[in-house]
């Protein structure tokens, strides 16, 4: 945020001008090094993506891709077919998982003294005493990344739209952000935009899940064995689990009492609108095979939110709509929302 303060104060319109979600995709990547493996990528202090960042990016651009552009062509299927776009993947695939094995190496070698207690740490010492632990631990860093680099950035990216659109809104979080106990990393509210803005604009739209036992969906027996697709999409925007289900309501997950903002833990008459439906809500997927970096997720994007709208003012245009873009059954708005930004 400082930095990009120093920019807004360097152009003599006192603001600028860019997508959102590049600003959102420096916050995860950087936060991602930390947790993961105690790395700085520099990303905010630069303004700019890491050669990491971007590296992931094509690859996991051109696997899509590939999913959805006629998939059974030999050139998508056979990587060894020398094509410039197999060429570029390659590259991109080795430098990725060169970084993250050196990071690895460095580790076992206990050359990185700075380790302390994150997430390569901990995968380390359950996965220590196996063969070939070096490049299974490669592996799942990556699959960490895939799995919160989008779905974080594109929250924060749709949280920040939704909220400049909503000016009442945007007061409350600023009042919320500005009685904060910073210690504490208390921020409902800015929890609940998150919420809400992963509950209209869900990063993966749909989920699939193979029947392990015969399921009764009256009038029809769904057999054993049978694979069976959700569509995120529609439950998140149904009136019979999310009334006005179209508006922007992040009082559906918490309340105020007493002055301060607490999560609604059971349904009420009392409030504006009915309390949103937990078990209906699956930005994270449900039950054993849900998401378990969840809580994290929601706690990087809700403390992001905060310190970016305590420094920061987002301005979208009023005729700006949003498009999205499909890959596969992950979306996220083309183009990225451009907005003015300016200091608070």
């Amino acid at each position: 945020v400082q930095n990009l303060q120093t920019r807004i104060k360097d152009n003599p319109n006192g603001t600028i001008v860019s997508t959102i979600d590049e600003f959102m995709k420096m916050i995860t990547q950087d936060v991602f090094g930390k947790a993961a493996f105690s790395h700085d990528f520099g990303c905010c202090s630069s303004l700019e993506l890491s050669k990491f960042a971007t590296a992931f990016e094509a690859v996991e651009d051109d696997i899509l891709n590939r999913c959805l552009h006629q998939p059974l062509l030999p050139q998508n299927l056979f990587y060894w077919i020398p094509t410039q776009r197999n060429r570029s993947f390659l590259q991109n695939r080795q430098y990725l998982r060169c970084f993250l094995r050196n990071i690895v190496q460095d580790r076992v070698e206990q050359k990185d003294t700075n380790c302390q207690q994150d997430i390569l740490q901990k995968l380390m010492s359950t996965h220590a005493q196996q063969q070939d632990a070096l490049e299974d631990l490669v592996d799942i860093l990556l699959s960490v990344l895939l799995a919160g680099y989008d779905t974080v950035s594109i929250a924060l990216t749709y949280a920040i739209f939704l909220v400049s659109r909503h000016a009442e809104w945007e007061a409350k979080v600023l009042e919320e952000v500005q009685q904060m106990d910073w210690k504490s990393t208390q921020c409902l509210l800015c929890r609940a935009v998150v919420m809400e803005a992963l509950r209209l604009y869900p990063v993966a739209t749909a989920l699939s899940r193979t029947l392990e036992k015969p399921w009764e969906l009256s009038p029809t027996h769904v057999p054993r064995g049978c694979h069976v697709g959700i569509s995120v999409w529609s439950i998140h925007r149904s009136e019979q689990h999310f009334p006005q289900p179209l508006n922007f309501r992040p009082d559906r997950w918490v309340e105020r009492r007493d002055g301060e903002w607490v999560e609604r833990k059971k349904a009420d008459n009392s409030s504006a609108i009915p309390m949103g439906n937990r078990d209906a809500f699956l930005a994270f997927s449900a039950g054993g095979r849900s998401c378990p970096g969840q809580s994290f997720a929601l706690e990087e994007a809700s403390l992001a939110l905060a310190i970016l709208l305590r420094g920061l003012k987002f301005e979208v245009d009023d005729n700006y709509k949003v498009e999205m873009e499909w890959k596969v059954i992950v979306q996220k708005p083309k183009g990225g929302i451009p907005a003015k930004i300016s200091l608070r």
